[in-house]
């Protein structure tokens, strides 16, 4: 006795297909493609027209208000489009992203805000904001005050400038000269003098 065979479940019955054309090569990716380029076919050097009549000149210059004309219109055409576009754009925002976008403004000024404070309490330039950097207030006011240490004024300050003449001035502002040599005849050279000379 021959037993049926049993029926294949559906996931294993074959499957009539009519046959797919072969898929187009996709797209090379940069891996896909040559090191090098291929060297470009050496191009003639475009050669300048020096030698314009008035009419070459007007013509030309005739043709490029044309296209600029058109340029002109389409952008005219596009501006709309475009307008449309962004308003599409910000309606369709929900209401958390305005906030957010909102809250994230009003965090920034704050900031700047905070920064400017600073800066004018330990005397940080404008040019220098960028060293008091980001942050909470307490670390912004302690780097604004090791900027006051680095950069304060010193103790003693140089007097101004005065026009009153000076004692022990000199001219030309010179060194004092070291002290001159002693040439004068010793002391204990001399002769010691006779006393018996009467």
């Amino acid at each position: 006795m021959t037993q049926p065979i049993p029926p294949q479940p559906p996931e294993l019955a074959p499957v009539f297909q009519e046959p797919t054309p072969p898929a187009a090569p996709a797209a090379p990716t940069p891996a896909d493609m040559p090191a090098t380029a291929p060297a470009a076919p050496a191009a003639e050097p475009r050669q300048v027209k020096t030698d314009w009549t008035p009419e070459e000149a007007t013509k030309v210059i005739g043709e490029l208000r044309e296209e600029n004309k058109s340029w002109r219109k389409k952008y005219g055409e596009a501006e709309p489009i475009i307008k449309a576009h962004e308003a599409a754009e910000d309606a369709a925002k929900t209401e958390i992203e305005r906030a957010t976008e909102r809250a994230a403004a009003v965090e920034k000024a704050n900031n700047d805000l905070i920064t400017e404070v600073i800066a004018a309490k330990y005397g940080v330039p404008e040019a220098d904001y960028d060293f008091l950097g980001t942050g909470s207030r307490e670390e912004k006011d302690a780097k604004g005050a090791r900027y006051a240490a680095r950069f304060a004024p010193s103790s003693t300050p140089t007097p101004p400038p005065s026009d009153r003449p000076v004692e022990s001035l000199r001219p030309g502002a010179s060194p004092t000269p070291p002290a001159a040599p002693d040439t004068s005849y010793p002391d204990s050279w001399r002769p010691k003098p006779r006393r018996d000379r009467t």
